[in-house]
């Protein structure tokens, strides 16, 4: 009997994990592009708060001027954020996906040159654009795939590895002494495969593939189901809670994710004192504990309820942001970083899983999509803002800001609506769409009505 008990768990793993890779076969394309889509996010994010200090050097400008990079960026961002709905009603979500990575390529192309800074300002502008889109998109894509939670927060792992190994590529560089825009040339070539890899992953794909079916909203028949015109459907997105107050909520996050990110090598380098170069490889502490925390605690957060975890983690955040501002030792500094970076892990991809349980099916992309550009914004509004107040004060001020984001982000998450049971989300669903007065039948390419 205890010869055959681990033969049997043995078993049992081995066909629990045959079933996992059938169910997941049919979107193993899917999910290898929107992976890379992540690590190159992640990438540019990583390598771009080491090299900025050198863009501060090369136009002889300081902090509030090298953010007005910041600032384009989330305009492109935001701009994205309203008109996301739109573009994908009219070209279907590959084809937002095909504009945001084309925009995205053409941008890294531009800012190579290290053209005035003024251009550079606007380059970064269609930069942000073109990283809305794919952004929403990949979040979208992946949570309709079965297994989401468990696969929106390896998604935003691979973020944090190419945040981890972003920084480690500019520093080497550095120690090479090659010039920043350099970054922009290897994130190009990185550029040029994921529009390569999207577009040969979803050229295939039809549009009535990559609808809303694997969420918890009970499926509806298309042909049964009115469904509302563009302009219906964005409004009736926006009315729901977790549209805006969960885009509020992720643009405090990700200001705090980046602000932390972009910054703390100017902290560690003008305010500790630390090596230009060694100081690159330590900032990576703080992504690779972001990838530690999607991947380790993205499990715990399920087991033990998203909203009481968030909470947990924005305490530990507060208290390790506390410690990187207060003690004056790089190496505790530094075992801190990765413990905030751990702490903020789980927290966009749980309210991402959050939304796709909460949000009825025909609204999931215009929702989703929505509050992921929208909150993506923060990635370059935060950081903006950081800079400019550290002209007067300096870039110490980045902590106690980053602080007060995070206590923002505490009362929004208060508001946040938990995971409802598929009766609730039912009647949710009704009470949404029940606004419409003109209904319309989205003819896919098949003939059949579906949502693209």
């Amino acid at each position: 009997m205890d010869e055959k008990t681990p033969r049997s768990a043995s078993s049992a793993i081995a066909t629990a994990t045959a079933s996992l890779w059938e169910t997941l076969r049919p979107y193993a394309g899917r999910v290898v592009v929107t992976y890379y889509v992540a690590v190159l996010f992640g990438v540019n994010d990583g390598a771009f708060g080491v090299i900025l200090p050198r863009i501060k050097t090369h136009y002889g400008v300081n902090e509030a001027v090298v953010s007005v990079l910041f600032l384009c960026n989330t305009a492109g961002y935001l701009s994205a954020a309203f008109v996301n709905g739109l573009i994908v009603h009219r070209l279907g979500q590959s084809g937002a996906l095909y504009l945001g990575a084309s925009s995205h390529l053409l941008s890294y192309i531009l800012l190579l040159v290290a053209a005035p800074f003024p251009a550079m300002a606007v380059f970064m502008l269609f930069l942000g654009f073109g990283m809305a889109l794919e952004d929403a998109g990949v979040n979208v894509v992946v949570a309709e795939m079965p297994y989401a939670t468990t696969l929106l927060n390896l998604l935003h792992a691979f973020y944090g590895f190419g945040a981890l190994i972003g920084p480690i590529i500019a520093s080497a560089l550095f120690a090479d002494s090659l010039s920043w825009n350099v970054v922009y040339m290897i994130l190009g070539g990185l550029a040029l495969i994921n529009l390569i890899a999207l577009f040969v992953i979803f050229r295939r794909i039809s549009p009535a593939d990559l609808t809303h079916r694997h969420a918890s909203t009970p499926p509806t028949d298309p042909s049964s189901t009115p469904i509302k015109t563009p302009t219906h459907l964005l409004r009736a997105a926006f009315s729901l809670r977790v549209t805006y107050l969960g885009a509020l909520f992720l643009l405090a996050y990700v200001g705090v994710e980046v602000t932390i990110g972009g910054w703390v090598y100017s902290f560690l380098t003008e305010i500790r004192g630390g090596d230009t170069v060694r100081m690159g490889p330590l900032v990576s502490l703080y992504w690779l504990g972001l990838t530690f925390g999607r991947v380790v605690l993205g499990w715990v957060t399920g087991k033990f309820g998203e909203k009481r975890m968030i909470y947990l983690y924005l305490v530990v955040t507060v208290g390790g942001v506390l410690v990187v501002w207060l003690v004056e030792t790089v190496e505790v500094d530094a075992a801190m970083l990765f413990v905030v970076g751990a702490a903020l892990g789980p927290v966009f991809p749980t309210t991402i899983s959050i939304a796709s349980q909460v949000v009825p099916k025909e609204l999931f992309a215009s929702s989703v999509g929505f509050l992921t550009a929208f909150g993506s914004g923060g990635a370059a509004l935060f950081p903006w803002l950081t800079g400019t107040i550290a002209v007067r004060y300096g870039i110490w001020i980045m902590m106690p800001f980053s602080i007060a984001l995070v206590v923002v982000m505490f009362a929004f998450w208060i508001f946040i609506p938990s995971p409802k049971k598929p009766a609730e989300q039912l009647a949710a669903k009704e009470g949404a769409l029940a606004s419409s007065e003109t209904v319309v039948r989205v003819e896919g390419e098949s003939g059949e009505g579906t949502i693209v």
